[in-house]
């Protein structure tokens, strides 16, 4: 049987520290999540920006209930990997300038 899952809403999260809080929309009941919770659909950083609507399934943690298997809404992206991509693109473009002038 598959995990129920939540939609919530993003409270809190320090990317320093690598955790933060999410509420469930339903009832706005607050779970704890730890960087390592967090399902991005690539390879980018683990974290999530206050505001960013998530899905998560909730498990019993060491202190209480506690979100898992944090993805974007209906399993797509999150908003960190959106930046990720623009970080990449940008520093693509500014290799590719810096070769062109090196050229000149």
């Amino acid at each position: 049987m598959a995990e129920e899952r939540f939609t919530g809403q993003v409270k809190f999260f320090d990317k320093e520290r690598g955790f933060g809080f999410v509420s469930r929309l339903s009832d706005k009941k607050e779970f704890f999540v730890h960087f390592t919770a967090i399902k991005p659909t690539i390879q980018c950083w683990n974290l999530l920006y206050k505001g960013e609507y998530v899905e998560f399934c909730v498990t019993k943690g060491n202190k209480g209930p506690q979100a898992s298997e944090v993805t974007g809404i209906q399993k797509g992206s999150l908003l960190c990997e959106h930046e990720f991509e623009y970080r990449r693109r940008m520093n693509r473009r500014r290799k590719k300038k810096n070769v062109d002038n090196v050229k000149e």
